[in-house]
This record gives structure tokens, C-alpha cells and sequence, in this order.
């Protein structure tokens, strides 16, 4: 039904969104944190007149509406799709973007807050707009993102590990094999509600993941197949340095 919506606008001329360069707020957030970066911080006087400053820029609807706009389109992938739930489509995202909270029903916001909270959305046009800002023209600058990226990312496959998350909480099922497994499980239904419940969110959180990295179009190299996350972060790191940034991260060879 919320893809049927989707689609329904997008044949209306929503085609594509920018998150980093359609918003009329862009170039004010910027001017704010580069005013920020510029001040002293060799004291603690002027550290605290800094992080109060940030707090403001963070608190500021300019911001926000930034954020909120990227973090409806990651809750877009995520959410669970229910009858009279959330209906969150490319017209939510612009409207985020352009016009901001006040435009967006409460169920929307509702989804987008908890759902960044659970996921831990981190959006780099927003953390670091000074870094990451498109300059509101659409092209990209040069100088766009980081000068250097380092980092030792986790090496996993994006699928609930049936054996880890039984570990502790019911030794049995990690015993069991195959359809025995399963049935236990199921069984789990009936005599720890709590416990399968906590499995079926754990489903749910891996089966949202694997979506936005194999369907977002954000990772266009990796986010395909049986994805390992150590792909996934290598194309983010790569992705995420200027034109003359470098990256080093610890991965295995087969990325080669």
C-alpha cells in the first residue's frame, strides 16, 4: 500500500531527492559551524562558549529539518509496514526538507525518532554540515568530505546468528539442528513470549538492515549478494574522503 502511495507521487514529478543539497538550510548551518570551527579552544572559557554554541546549532529548526529528512528516508527502509502505520514516501522526505517538523503527521515523527534511536541513524551531512555541505547547487565540491578516514570495521554477515542470540538466553535451541531447531522456537511462542518476541525484533532490525544496504542504492558496489559488512564500510570510507582524502581501514583481502 505505502509503496503503491510512493510510486502514485513520484509519477507526479517526485523523481529524486538530495538530501545534502535541496535544502533551502544548508548554506545557513554551514556558515553557523564554520563560524564555530573558526573561534579559539585553547582554553576552557572558550571551550565551553564553543560547545554552547554547538548546542545551539544543534537545537537550531534549521538543523533539524535536515535531520529529520534523513532520518525519514533511513526509517523508510526499517519501519514495519502495518495497516493505518506510518506512511512515509519521497513527499514526506521534501516536505521535511523544505518546510520541516510542522509539516510532518505524528505517526511520521513518531517512526522517525524511535526508529533513529534504535538504529542510531548517523547522517555525515548532519554531524559534520561543514564537511559534507553540496553548496545547494547540486554539484559536488572537490573539497566534499573528510581528508582522511581510518578505521578497523566489524567483518559479519548482515543475518541474525541464530546461535550467538540463543546463547545464553536457551542453550537448547543452539543444541538442536535443523527443523528441531525451528520447532523450539516456535514453541518459544507459548512458554517465553518474552523471548521470542526479542527474537522476532532481532528479525526484524536484520531483515531491515539487509534492505536499506541492498535496496537504499547507497552502497551501489557492495550492497549486494550475501553483504559482510566489512564492503559495506569500506565503500562508506572510500566514498566519504575529498578528492585528495585518503582512507585506511583494516579489512580482509578478499576486498581486493
Amino acid at each position: 500500500e505505502v509503496k503503491a502511495l510512493n510510486k502514485k507521487i513520484r509519477s507526479r514529478g517526485v523523481q529524486t531527492l538530495n538530501l545534502q543539497d535541496r535544502s533551502p538550510n544548508t548554506t545557513k548551518i554551514v556558515q553557523k559551524v564554520s563560524f564555530l570551527e573558526s573561534l579559539p579552544d585553547d582554553d576552557l572559557e572558550a571551550i565551553a562558549k564553543k560547545a554552547a554554541l554547538w548546542d545551539e546549532v544543534r537545537s537550531s529548526i534549521e538543523l533539524d529539518s535536515v535531520k529529520l529528512a534523513a532520518d525519514l528516508w533511513c526509517a523508510a527502509f526499517v519501519y514495519k509496514k502495518v495497516p493505518n502505520g506510518a506512511e512515509i514516501t519521497s513527499e514526506t522526505v521534501r516536505l521535511a526538507l523544505e518546510i520541516g517538523r510542522s509539516a510532518i503527521a505524528s505517526r511520521e515523527l513518531e517512526a522517525a525518532e524511535s526508529l533513529s534511536e534504535q538504529y542510531k541513524f548517523l547522517h555525515f551531512h548532519v554531524a559534520f554540515p561543514e564537511v559534507f555541505s553540496g553548496g545547494g547547487d547540486g554539484i559536488r565540491s572537490a573539497s566534499l568530505g573528510f581528508d582522511a578516514v581510518l578505521g578497523n570495521p566489524p567483518w559479519e554477515k548482515v543475518k541474525l546468528a541464530e546461535k550467538e542470540f540463543f546463547a545464553t538466553k536457551a542453550p537448547n535451541i543452539v543444541e538442536a539442528k535443523g527443523a528441531s531447531r525451528k520447532s523450539l522456537i516456535k514453541e518459544l511462542e507459548s512458554s517465553d513470549p518474552a523471548l521470542f518476541a526479542a527474537y522476532q525484533a532481532a528479525l526484524r532490525q536484520t531483515s531491515g538492515e539487509s534492505k536499506f544496504l541492498l535496496k537504499s542504492r547507497r552502497y551501489p558496489l557492495t550492497g549486494k549478494g550475501d553483504v559482510n559488512t566489512y564492503a559495506i564500510f569500506a565503500e562508506l570510507a572510500r566514498n566519504s574522503i575529498n578528492n585528495v582524502g585518503r582512507c585506511g581501514i583494516i579489512v580482509p583481502t578478499g576486498i581486493a
